[in-house]
Formats: C-alpha cells, structure tokens, sequence
C-alpha cells in the first residue's frame, strides 16, 4: 500500500463521525510486479462515483470496493453484523453492503493500494467459480429486498442477476449443445438481455 495511504483514510473518518468505510483506487499486478489492471479508473464507468449516494447505487448491482483497499470502524462492523459465516468468497461484499446501509461511504480518488493477483488466491480459483456466482446471485437478491431501488437501478440489478444466473447454467452444462440450448432458452424469456450479453 501507498506509504499515505493509513493516514489519509484515518483523516476521512476524523472529518465525517458517520462515515463507516473507506476505500481507494487499486493497482492490479503480477508476480512480476507489473501492472495488470486499475480499478477506479475514470475511464470505467462503474467506478467513478465518490458521492455517497452515488456509491450506494453502484453497490446495488457491483462490489466497487477492492477489499484490500478498505478501512471501517470495527465497532460500527460489528454493530452490523461482522463478516458472514454463511458466505465463503463475498464475506467483503456483504459487510459492505451492510455497512453503506447505516452509515456513510467513500471511495478516495487516489491509487493508495496495490493488489498482487496469484493463481492460487480465492479471486482466481477455478473451485471457487461456482460459488463466487451463487454468491453473487444471493447478494443482488437480498440488495433488490433490503434496499429502496428507483425503476431504473431495480431493472439493473434484474440484469445484472440474470446474467449470473446464466453463467451458472453454463457452467452446469459443460457440453457446447447444452450451452448453446441454455443461452437460447434465457434470451426467449429474457430478449432485453441479449443487448446486455453484448454490451456489458
């Protein structure tokens, strides 16, 4: 992490009492310490809100903070509930969520962390794949009963669920027929979803 990177995080939590989260724009690298990929670069759409409501938004169909790069109060984490022990991988997403429900978030514009990405870590695990989805899937649902949604963002988060749910049908359907014939089957009931299969 940025050598500032604790002392700039602490100062937001010392000018906003209500804030209960904090993270940062990431740098994604290699083993060989090259850069891969940034997340919350202007550039992407999803991540360049830093306005509180703005976050809460983006919360309700992605996971825009890098767990690496956050900081929250414990005492405001445990008064939510801590970390699931029901979940495997989205344990973050969902303290996230819980906390940005009560509380006040942000995202600081600057690359204060540096993620290594391993084969081995949770993130990229092939045994993982199935329930990095299914996890997904339970969040987006619980986000769409637990927090108010305008038309719009309900409708985006809709998608953004059917699109998990199609990544689970093919991965339970390994042969190329039973992909072919589970894609086909989603976009007779679901055609606004074709557009989005193109255009994510």
């Amino acid at each position: 992490m940025s050598k500032t990177r604790i002392e700039i995080q602490v100062n937001e939590f010392k000018n906003n009492n209500n804030l209960a989260l904090v993270g940062s724009w990431v740098k994604f690298r290699d083993i060989n310490d090259k850069i891969i990929k940034e997340k919350f670069l202007k550039k992407n759409p999803f991540n360049i809100y830093v306005n509180n409501d703005q976050i809460k938004e983006k919360m309700m169909v992605k996971n825009i903070f890098v767990h690496s790069s956050i900081m929250y109060k414990k005492e405001n984490a445990i008064k939510v509930g801590w970390y699931s022990n029901k979940l495997e991988y989205s344990q973050d997403y969902d303290l996230s969520l819980k906390l940005i429900k009560l509380y006040d978030s942000k995202i600081i514009t600057e690359f204060l962390t540096f993620v290594t990405i391993r084969k081995e870590s949770m993130t990229q695990s092939d045994n993982l794949k199935k329930t990095r989805v299914r996890e997904a899937i339970s969040i987006l649902e619980k986000c769409k009963s637990e927090f108010k949604m305008n038309k719009k963002l309900s409708s985006i988060n809709s998608r953004e669920i059917l699109w998990y749910k199609l990544k689970l049908d093919l991965m339970d359907n390994p042969s190329i027929i039973s992909k072919l014939f589970c894609i086909l089957k989603i976009i007779i009931k679901f055609p606004s979803l074709l557009f989005y299969f193109f255009f994510k």
